[in-house]
């Protein structure tokens, strides 16, 4: 009896001293990267980069889904964003105004957050609004080179969100870049074609299209978050043509209540800006 209690003891201490077993997990788990030696956080974060590239590759590079979209503005900014709504149900000129000289100090709020890259933001701001189109206009044939191409789309997720698009971007031939980008501008003022032309471009979707266009033709405006969010039909975002066409429509039909001079690209200029600078009144 006493040899069955020691060995019953030697046991039950075995088992208090022995690590637990883990639990099997699927490749969808946490440790999906530890074959490769990987931390858990990483082997995730590469996984779901990897992820995001195919998916650039397969659609153009632009298209998201509106859950993803919808955690842009978070719940904190929730007041940011209804201040947009109602700037985008007003035809107070003297609004649109004020918004849109906000731009500079939304632009370096935007850009403070970058950290790191806050000069780069501001750098690549100006060259877009400034020196690109007399750049891409002065030209023969009015088109944009593959390293133009590359900065606006540095541009795009600097200012933006990340996404992996530049190593699709660089894999562009410069010649069809410039054979796109030229076809896309002879298409204006037909928005979708000249859409459709740029996104025959690696990386290249339909919000990607429209930083191209932006700049270069105001009739087409930038595709932004920002400006779809404050427009109540334009929701649930979703990166796709009939949806950019859509916005296009909308902007377009605020841009002509506006009058006096309104582009597209102003109008929606103006909804990106207010989105960040709400204290800009008139």
């Amino acid at each position: 009896m006493w040899r069955m209690g020691n060995t019953f003891g030697a046991f039950c201490l075995t088992l208090l001293e022995s690590p637990p077993k883990r639990a099997k997990t699927s490749v969808n788990d946490n440790t999906m990267g530890r074959r490769e030696g990987l931390r858990p956080k990483r082997a995730k974060r590469e996984a779901s980069a990897a992820a995001d590239a195919a998916t650039a590759d397969a659609d153009g590079g632009d298209d998201r889904t509106h859950v993803e979209q919808a955690q842009v503005v978070k719940d904190g900014d929730a007041g940011v964003v209804r201040t947009a709504k109602q700037l985008w149900k007003t035809a107070d000129v003297k609004a649109w105004r004020a918004a849109e000289d906000g731009y500079e100090a939304a632009i370096n709020a935007v850009a403070t957050k970058k950290k790191k890259k806050h000069h780069r933001l501001l750098e690549l701001d100006a060259w877009m609004w400034t020196d690109l189109r007399p750049a891409a206009m002065k030209r023969d044939k009015p088109h944009v080179t593959k390293p133009e191409l590359e900065k606006i789309m540095e541009w795009k997720i600097t200012r933006g969100k990340f996404r992996p698009l530049m190593r699709l971007v660089k894999q562009n031939d410069e010649q069809l870049v410039i054979d796109c980008s030229t076809a896309a501008l002879a298409a204006m003022p037909n928005v979708e074609k000249a859409i459709n032309h740029l996104t025959k471009l690696k990386g290249v979707g339909p919000a990607t299209a429209s930083a191209v266009l932006a700049p270069l033709d105001p009739r087409a405006p930038f595709m932004s978050d920002e400006a779809m969010l404050a427009i109540p039909s334009c929701q649930p975002i979703d990166y796709k043509l009939r949806n950019y066409l859509h916005f296009v429509k909308h902007i377009q039909a605020k841009a002509k209540e506006l009058g006096n001079g309104w582009t597209c690209e102003r109008v929606g200029r103006a909804l990106w800006a207010k989105h960040y600078n709400p204290e800009a009144e008139a």
